[in-house]
């Protein structure tokens, strides 16, 4: 009979992720939990676009609100696949989540900026663990949700090598919310204690 999955997330251990069988609850517990606090549940899943992943002072118009780039995590890296995936740099262009995207074509140059699907996971989350297709290719949940599985894999791998194997769950969520170094910092307390709360619920139901 499979133990009881604790109700408190700092409690809960992942022995092994997400591959073992007996994390396989956990692991769906975790994503739902995810989800609920990233988009609800899926509800409000559109891309959201990081002006730190575009150029400084690049100037795009989202959903009526104007993002300009800061160009903070804007290395070699990022500006490779920027001009690889994205189309001409048009600034101040409107985007309409009704019309370009819903053929998974980013008519403007933000594509490679983007967070996508119920887990709002990071395009350039996914194209470091091996991701090649054009950004909103993860708009498509199964295709996001293998990403993001790998991407909980290697936050667990790094953290278990400092914790004999079991690593709390809450642990791996702020991690995902604030990046590994992100997960023990003041800025993403809230974002684990949304988590603990999704998590909870979900537990009661």
């Amino acid at each position: 009979m499979p133990m009881p999955i604790p109700a408190d997330p700092t409690v809960a251990l992942f022995s092994h992720l997400p591959s073992a069988v007996e994390s396989a609850p956990l692991l769906n517990l975790f994503l739902k939990a995810i989800a609920l606090v990233e988009s609800r549940r899926g509800e409000n899943n559109l891309p959201r676009f990081e002006p730190a992943y575009m150029p400084k002072g690049f100037s795009v118009t989202v959903q009526g609100r104007v993002l300009t780039g800061t160009g903070a995590s804007f290395n070699e890296i990022v500006s490779t696949r920027w001009n690889k995936f994205s189309l001409p740099q048009i600034a101040d262009q409107e985007f309409d989540p009704a019309g370009p995207m819903a053929g998974c074509t980013m008519g403007n140059a933000i594509a490679t900026a983007g967070s996508y699907s119920p887990w709002q996971i990071l395009f350039h989350t996914a194209a470091d663990r091996g991701f090649k297709d054009h950004p909103c290719r993860l708009w498509e949940e199964l295709e996001a949700k293998k990403w993001v599985c790998l991407e909980l894999d290697r936050l667990w791998n790094r953290f278990s090598k400092r914790m004999a194997g079991a690593v709390p769950v809450a642990r791996i969520a702020r991690a995902w919310n604030g990046g590994e170094g992100g997960a023990e910092m003041s800025w993403t307390v809230e974002y684990g204690e949304k988590f603990g709360k999704a998590w909870a619920d979900l537990l009661r139901k």
